[in-house]
């Protein structure tokens, strides 16, 4: 009963800080923090549209294409979205190797829209794929669910919350010139205490995962400081970083220390799985054989970490790979040399992410066994 008890207390807790937490980014982002576009796009505005009809059409069959063809249609549109829907337009649409978006009567299309004195000028910008998306969505949620029950609706809660987290704390203060490192670390905290609370509960488990996580991150932070010192690296050699210099001259945005922001966010997420892993693991043998000393827990530990090094490495190192998957393509077909590509502030910069995150991963481990070993036998909080 008091078990219970202090679940419920745990859950009404955690709710009215997501609530207040909600509040709080409402007002960051729309009463604190000044707005800022360093490119005003006027009155070009992007919508929706659908097709009514084609009135004419000029394509040829193209095996170069994603769509099969090339050349141009006539459309016509109604507008469906913004201050000028149910207006119905001419539109040019061209189907090129780059630019090829094949209309069919029905079709709901985005629109680039461009109002003058002389009247609308529109052109086709791409398929309007929002609602796949939000069915995506919906169903990797319902599909979460119906396996997980109630755990399932929990860890989608967890996701949302790490995704609102990043796109409304962590970006917008970046942006706006707070240090990327300490705001990075607080985002990680956050992120890292609501999942695995909201998935697990007020345990000893969850509080081994949660500790073990943070010193995981931290290890892949000091690494990847390191690294980025030795090779010399910086946001200063990101591609793109010649057009955000511009923006931290309006925000201050700390262009330099943006890598180090990314790494900590980009190895969360494999690292959390580790600790929870292991964290999971060593609660279960405590839990069928409570007389397991401290030691047998700690080998016990290293022994299920040893197995999930070498996936969860390959895990994130796949995943940086697949993400340079095209990018790696250009370097095969121009022939770059050996010591040009080694030497590449790109190739430079992914490997070096790459590898501080793995070694973040390997280092949960002892660190996930040795906390976990020594906390399960303490008496902080009651058994689950």
């Amino acid at each position: 009963m008091k078990l219970k008890t202090m679940l419920k207390a745990y859950q009404i807790v955690l709710g009215f800080f997501l609530v207040l937490f909600a509040v709080f980014l409402y007002w960051l982002n729309a009463c604190y923090l000044e707005p800022f576009s360093f490119y005003s796009s006027g009155n070009l505005r992007y919508e929706k549209a659908r097709v009514l009809e084609i009135t004419d059409s000029y394509l040829e069959k193209s095996e170069d294409t994603n769509s099969g063809f090339k050349g141009k249609q006539q459309l016509q549109m109604r507008i469906s979205s913004g201050d000028n829907k149910g207006a119905v337009i001419e539109v040019e649409n061209h189907l090129t190797k780059t630019h090829n978006i094949y209309a069919k009567q029905g079709d709901l299309l985005i629109i680039c829209l461009d109002q003058t004195s002389q009247g609308f000028h529109a052109s086709v910008y791409n398929y309007s794929r929002s609602h796949t998306i939000y069915f995506m969505i919906g169903f990797y949620i319902l599909l979460m669910i119906a396996v997980g029950k109630t755990k399932g609706f929990q860890s989608a809660v967890g996701l949302s919350f790490s995704f609102i987290c990043i796109l409304y704390f962590t970006l917008p203060l970046i942006f706006h010139g707070w240090s990327p490192i300490i705001i990075t670390v607080i985002s990680i905290v956050l992120i890292t205490t609501v999942s695995l609370i909201l998935i697990d509960g007020l345990t000893k488990k969850v509080l081994v995962a949660l500790l073990s996580t943070s010193a995981g991150v931290i290890a892949a932070g000091i690494l990847f400081t390191l690294f980025s010192k030795l090779l010399e690296v910086s946001g200063f050699n990101l591609d793109d970083a010649e057009a955000i210099y511009l923006i931290t001259q309006n925000t201050g945005l700390q262009l330099r220390h943006i890598l180090f922001a990314g790494l900590l966010i980009s190895a969360l997420g494999a690292v959390m799985d580790v600790a929870m892993s292991i964290a999971s693991t060593l609660n279960e043998l405590h839990e069928r054989n409570p007389e397991l000393s401290t030691r047998e827990l700690y080998y016990s530990g290293i022994n299920v970490g040893k197995d999930m090094i070498g996936t969860m490495s390959n895990t994130l190192i796949l995943a940086y790979t697949g993400s340079s998957f095209s990018t790696m393509i250009l370097f095969k077909a121009y022939c770059i040399s050996y010591q040009q590509l080694i030497n590449m502030d790109y190739l430079v910069i992914e490997i070096a992410q790459a590898l501080a995150g793995s070694m973040g991963i390997v280092i949960t481990v002892p660190f996930a066994a040795l906390i976990g070993s020594n906390l399960l036998h303490m008496t902080l909080f009651k058994k689950k």
